[in-house]
């Protein structure tokens, strides 16, 4: 009983202190993909405050304006990554909003992927992988 009285009471100290934290969670949605290419959507990086209620915060204007097939990203890194139908894979810093890399294969790019680690890209292709 006395452990559970000890354990109560720790969780007790730790709520106020997440409850005044500073961690904000986005969501960050691409568009357009390469599949709904309609005249006069917007084009970029749409961002969505998670806690309060995916409530629009802002676009953010990226330099290409093809499709994109992939889009993923690593919040260490403020980075996502991403493939588009123009045969580019890259990454963009959601802070700076610049473009940090960029490769364009003959092959194409399918979608982009990222490992746990964002220690490695991915390029699968179409109808098998690179």
């Amino acid at each position: 009983m006395r452990t559970l009285l000890q354990l109560l009471g720790f969780f007790g100290l730790c709520l106020p202190l997440y409850a005044e934290s500073d961690l904000k969670r986005y969501l960050y949605m691409s568009t357009p993909d390469a599949a709904q290419l309609v005249p006069g959507a917007p084009k970029g990086i749409l961002v969505f405050d998670i806690d309060d209620g995916h409530r629009f915060v802002r676009q953010i204007d990226i330099p290409f304006k093809e499709g994109l097939r992939g889009f993923c990203g690593n919040a260490k890194r403020h980075a996502v990554y991403y493939s588009s139908t123009n045969r580019r894979l890259g990454a963009f810093d959601v802070e700076s909003e610049k473009v940090l890399w960029e490769r364009q294969y003959d092959s194409g790019c399918d979608r982009a992927c990222i490992t746990r680690m964002a220690a490695k890209s991915t390029r699968p292709q179409a109808g098998g992988s690179a």
